[in-house]
């Protein structure tokens, strides 16, 4: 956690604020006006600090791993930190979105699914769909990283060092901040280490859902 401490490339609980109210503008600004990369950028934004998870983690969840349910909705992410089994397929995991956060996501999985998106359709493309209606490839590392500072500098987040990583750690200091509970950090950011995954096993999913839902009433809250 020592990490956390570096000022240049760390954000604050305040700025994670900034940075949801930030995406969740331009998100529906960009569905409402039809622009893919501007409602793309802001619903990957507000997925990651709903998930706290890794930008390549992301990157590799498709539309069929998105289960919405009425009381929120599981995700089945890829544990790309944790040794793979001899077929090469990465170990997976249910992250688990309190209801606001499946709202969010619902909202982009049914603009998406309005132009075609099927299950096999990364849940973050690249470009939206050509005129056979056929989706791309996922959004690169490096194009995920552009879109995220850009849009971290549009709410005055802008230093050297803070980039796309800076939300997972982001999304530890709200939660901790919130909570005081750094049993539900560890299980948010679902570190890979056997101590960390012991922690996350024996952690009631009760108390991990309302370490979610107030670090997300801390951004919901007025700027």
């Amino acid at each position: 956690m020592r990490w956390l401490l570096d000022p240049t490339r760390a954000i604050t609980p305040e700025e994670v604020r900034r940075a949801f109210h930030g995406a969740r503008t331009q998100a529906e600004a960009g569905r409402g006006g039809n622009r893919f990369r501007q409602a793309r950028d802001g619903h990957l934004v507000l997925f990651l600090l709903a998930t706290g998870a890794r930008i390549s983690e992301v990157l590799a969840v498709r539309r069929g791993d998105v289960v919405l349910r009425k009381d929120g909705a599981e995700v089945s992410m890829p544990r790309l930190k944790t040794k793979a089994p001899k077929n090469g397929v990465p170990p997976r995991t249910l992250v688990w979105l309190v209801p606001a956060d499946a709202d969010d996501l619902r909202s982009w999985v049914h603009w998406l699914e309005m132009r075609g998106a099927i299950d096999a359709t990364p849940l973050f493309t690249g470009s939206p769909p050509d005129s056979a209606g056929l989706w791309t490839d996922p959004l690169t590392r490096q194009a995920a990283r552009v879109a995220i500072k850009k849009l971290l500098a549009s709410v005055g987040i802008e230093r050297t060092g803070v980039a796309a990583h800076a939300l997972r750690h982001g999304v530890a200091v709200t939660t901790l901040r919130t909570t005081g509970n750094t049993r539900a950090v560890q299980a948010r950011l679902r570190h890979s280490d056997l101590k960390t995954t012991e922690t996350y096993a024996r952690m009631p999913m009760d108390d991990y859902r309302v370490a979610a839902q107030s670090a997300r009433d801390f951004m919901e809250a007025p700027e």
